[in-house]
């Protein structure tokens, strides 16, 4: 054997064993997969704008990127920060970004899917919104990931180019939809 990959940081870094704690998060190794996919090296700067418990920031910073997470609930921004004290959060609503044009390296972030969180408008209004805030404040050329329990690649090529499109089966009523933009 050459090299084995070591789980066990993965495994104490599950979403249950941190000081804040909402059901429906992903696990570290699937969100390290999704920060991996984005292309983003060290230095370089990820948002994630659904950030609710902060999973997403916790494995862009162990990776050396700066990050940055926004969401529309209030209590979702406390955890965040009771699960990572040095991140930068704040409330914001996606459809709305207080970041420059494209100031932003990549976006990596698990979309809302309106069941266990509140929804103003419709799911369709906020994806469409979303996506074209995600363009605007992403730098040119650089890609984002992002999943949803929807197919909505006919609405992101509007936006994007898809560079990616990857499936995965969590349960009988959940199928994740990982979308890979530029």
């Amino acid at each position: 054997m050459l090299w084995e990959l070591d789980r066990n940081p993965y495994h104490s870094r599950k979403p249950g064993n941190r000081p804040f704690f909402h059901p429906g998060v992903m696990m570290p190794r699937m969100i390290r997969a999704l920060v991996n996919m984005s292309g983003a090296i060290k230095g370089e700067w990820i948002l994630d704008p659904f950030c609710g418990t902060g999973g997403t920031l916790i494995e862009a910073s162990l990776i050396g990127c700066p990050a940055i997470g926004t969401d529309a609930d209030i209590e979702m921004i406390q955890g965040s920060r009771k699960n990572l004290t040095y991140a930068m959060t704040g409330v914001a609503d996606a459809r709305h970004l207080p970041f420059p044009d494209a100031s932003i390296d990549h976006v990596v972030s698990d979309l809302p899917y309106g069941q266990s969180v509140v929804i103003v408008g419709n799911l369709f209004d906020l994806y469409r919104q979303a996506l074209q805030e995600i363009r605007r404040v992403v730098k040119p050329g650089k890609r984002s990931v992002l999943v949803t329990h929807q197919d909505i690649r006919p609405l992101a090529e509007q936006i994007f180019t898809i560079n990616g499109y990857y499936e995965q089966r969590v349960h009988k009523s959940l199928t994740r939809r990982i979308l890979v933009l530029v």
